[in-house]
């Protein structure tokens, strides 16, 4: 085979990779909403193994981040920018300093239990949306606080320190 036909082959054979990366990374964050994949994680469930595969992610990652389809957290992993689907509106309910739960006011649902650390800055009164978890067990449903709609309570009480 002469160099130019092999270039051409392989050239051609670098395009469909690069393709079928892309759509697999894209697929694999749209797929699961709510997770975080660090980079070593994509490229292992994308399934990459070489140097062209690790830079066509890294591009691809880089073109998502750019057109707002995904976010970057702090710890450097990639999730999806896309709100999952199941979130209700609701109020919470602080019952101790482990959990509370969002009470929906709908006919029949079961309220949300929510633990503290995914609770955010949102504290008893306060109107908020919440995302709904993979059932982990338990007879309620799991859920994290995404968005504080509107305070309970305008007044506080307190001391400041610095």
């Amino acid at each position: 085979m002469s160099k130019k036909k092999f270039k051409e082959k392989k050239s051609k054979k670098d395009k469909e990779q690069k393709s079928s990366i892309h759509n697999a990374v894209v697929k694999l964050l749209n797929d699961n909403p709510g997770k975080a994949f660090d980079f070593k994680q994509i490229a292992r469930k994308v399934g990459a193994k070489n140097k062209l595969a690790n830079s066509e992610i890294f591009d691809t990652l880089d073109s998502l981040l750019d057109a707002g389809r995904i976010r970057q957290l702090t710890n450097g992993s990639f999730m999806s920018a896309k709100k999952s689907s199941e979130s209700i509106v609701g109020t919470v309910d602080h019952v101790n300093p482990r959990f509370a739960y969002v009470i929906t006011g709908i006919e029949g649902q079961k309220d949300i239990y929510i633990k503290s650390r995914d609770l955010g800055t949102a504290i008893h009164g306060d109107k908020v949306q919440v995302e709904i978890l993979s059932k982990r067990g338990g007879e309620n449903p799991e859920g994290r606080v995404t968005e504080i709609i509107e305070r309970g309570r305008k007044r506080f009480v307190g001391r400041l320190e610095l």
